[in-house]
């Protein structure tokens, strides 16, 4: 077929539909990538959130623990589980306790609850246990010595889903 332009001939050879196609390939390849690109964003976004809940909750749980050793009008009375008798939550320094397995939270005489304040969605409320340390001496001043409680307290937070899990640790003397 012959085309006339401009009172001159020529022959169409179909390049235009070349280059069209491989510039639509190439718009494809650009979209399809951005598409993964903002879906990965979104996750990573969402992740972070829950991470988020979860050291809220955490710190909740936390800032309880603390407050209950400072508000006590009678002693607290600290034990090891396997003494037999003790107060869920409640240890002596060096006892069996490992805060960083999922058995140890999961058993329910090992961890206080903290069920108070309004939490985000999250999906379990934090837990919280309070180890009492061994007395610590001081003298600032010369012939005074002091003796000084002191307390550890670790919390575990869980974000929206139970996979975001925040472990958050305070040592003070109330």
């Amino acid at each position: 077929m012959k085309t006339v332009l401009c009172g001159l001939t020529a022959r169409q050879r179909g390049a235009a539909l070349v280059v069209c196609l491989v510039f639509l390939l190439v718009m494809t390849i650009l979209g399809v990538t951005n598409l993964l690109v903002t879906a990965r964003e979104e996750t990573m976004a969402g992740n972070l959130r829950d991470r988020n809940l979860a050291f809220q909750a955490a710190e909740s749980a936390l800032r309880a623990g603390e407050a209950r050793t400072q508000n006590q009008t009678q002693p607290l009375i600290f034990n090891c589980p396997t003494s037999g008798g003790s107060i869920p939550g409640l240890y002596l320094h060096n006892c069996p306790a490992d805060v960083l397995s999922d058995s140890f939270w999961g058993t329910e005489g090992n961890r206080l609850t903290y069920a108070g304040g309004s939490l985000a969605p999250i999906a379990s409320n934090p837990l919280y246990v309070i180890e009492k340390l061994p007395g610590v001496s001081s003298s600032l001043e010369a012939g005074v010595a002091q003796n000084y409680c002191c307390f550890r307290v670790t919390a575990r937070g869980t974000g929206g889903t139970g996979n975001a899990v925040v472990i958050v640790q305070s040592t003070f003397k109330p």
